[in-house]
């Protein structure tokens, strides 16, 4: 029920009963002349109980539910914030990966890259640290705090900032590409690498003004 409708509601049961306490009170009947012999009190007495009970019904639905708003409210609010964490630890390691000199200095030194992915502990790191809150967002998600373009967005480029990550480490001397190959691995992680800046760009601006209007 809207608000509005429920405020209507309630004004037309709380004004009639108000009406019958005051000419009760004041006699009016009696001094317009009207007989009260013919009046039934016992339906009056029904419909007066009738609209105390009914008006107490939709106060307590008010109440219950402007809490449950405050608390969707609150939860929304958990979401944004937990996604322009994740978006922005994205942006600050996808552009320490991307820095030539700290990825030769301090990142390759420490792959094996005889070992998959999962068996390098720097790159799963790098990989899912921005996503620690991964659970608490899909929980949230699951109680409908977040929209369902959100989290496409959110999984679009969760999945995009992972694939980034293995495959700048993996083609670290991507830069010294020669054959036609090692050229299109080239091309891909820098499409890649541009395409996650402008989502990113988009998403942080977008939650970013969202929790400042809250």
């Amino acid at each position: 029920m809207k608000k509005k409708n429920r405020l209507s509601l309630l004004m037309y049961l709380f004004i009639p009963t108000i009406a019958v306490i005051v000419m009760d009170y004041f006699n009016l009947p009696s001094i317009l002349g009207l007989k009260m012999s013919n009046v039934n009190y016992t339906l009056i007495d029904t419909v007066l109980n009738v609209s105390v009970v009914i008006s107490l019904y939709i106060i307590t639905f008010f109440l219950i539910d402007k809490r449950q708003i405050r608390k969707d409210d609150n939860a929304k609010g958990t979401a944004d914030i937990l996604m322009l964490s994740a978006y922005n630890q994205c942006k600050e390691l996808s552009k320490k990966v991307d820095t030539q000199s700290l990825l030769e200095n301090y990142i390759v030194p420490k792959i094996d890259f005889n070992k998959t992915n999962l068996d390098n502990p720097i790159i799963l790191n790098l990989q899912n640290n921005p996503f620690t809150e991964h659970s608490q967002i899909l929980s949230l998600a699951e109680n409908g705090a977040i929209s369902r373009g959100d989290l496409m967005k959110y999984f679009e480029i969760m999945e995009l900032y992972k694939s980034f990550i293995s495959l700048r480490i993996t083609f670290y001397d991507m830069n010294d590409a020669t054959t036609d190959k090692q050229m299109g691995f080239r091309s891909k992680i820098i499409n890649d690498k541009n395409k996650l800046d402008k989502l990113l760009d988009i998403e942080v601006s977008k939650l970013s003004r969202r929790i400042k209007e809250v």
